[in-house]
């Protein structure tokens, strides 16, 4: 006598492994919290297990698991990166990417929610936070040219610069220095002002 039978998929809940791993961030082993520098290029992995991506292919007609990945960002960028699925690792695993670079007006503090969950509505979730840190950037001369003046004349020559944290020279909060690399200095506190950059003899 011949007879058929059925075994039905239990359902594995999806595990999203911590430590997160990455580049261009300084991650705590425990809590996967993170350490950026303003302007770094970073990328973070992150890799979630379930045991039900070791159904056979021929066999997804009774359960094809898929996992979804939500993320929730509190703080002033609230879409500062998003993972993207990128590669399934044989047998249980799914490598999710993320890349972003922030910038000065991603600096702060923000805590991030991961929830991952698959095609019965399992899921983990992963908290962990990050600190942005603000970098010095250092001023930029505009472009400089050679000026010629003749004896007894005036000589008026106004450089300028600008700063991505001190903004332009006209708001007082640069300060140039010169040096004389031929000749007599004939530059002092009166006909130079260091904080415009202005030479006026």
């Amino acid at each position: 006598k011949t007879f058929y039978f059925t075994v039905l998929n239990i359902n594995d809940e999806p595990f999203v492994e911590s430590p997160l791993t990455g580049n261009g961030a300084i991650i705590d082993s425990l809590s996967s919290n993170m350490n950026i520098f303003e302007d770094s290029d970073v990328e973070l992995f992150m890799f979630v297990e379930d045991d039900d991506f070791e159904i056979p292919l021929s066999q997804r007609g009774f359960y094809n698991e898929v996992i979804d990945s939500d993320l929730s960002i509190d703080g002033v960028n609230s879409g500062l990166f998003n993972f993207i699925p990128s590669l399934f690792i044989s047998p249980n695993k799914y490598l999710f990417k993320a890349g972003f670079t922030p910038r000065k007006s991603d600096v702060g503090d923000y805590n991030i929610t991961m929830n991952a969950s698959d095609a019965s509505g399992a899921s983990s979730i992963l908290q962990f936070n990050i600190i942005i840190n603000a970098i010095n950037h250092a001023p930029v001369l505009n472009n400089l040219t050679n000026k010629t003046t003749v004896i007894n004349s005036e000589f008026y020559y106004d450089i300028n610069a600008t700063d991505i944290e001190d903004g332009e020279d006209s708001e007082g909060k640069l300060a140039y220095k010169y040096e004389f690399l031929a000749g007599n200095d004939f530059i002092d506190t009166v006909v130079y002002d260091n904080t415009n950059g202005i030479i006026n003899v």
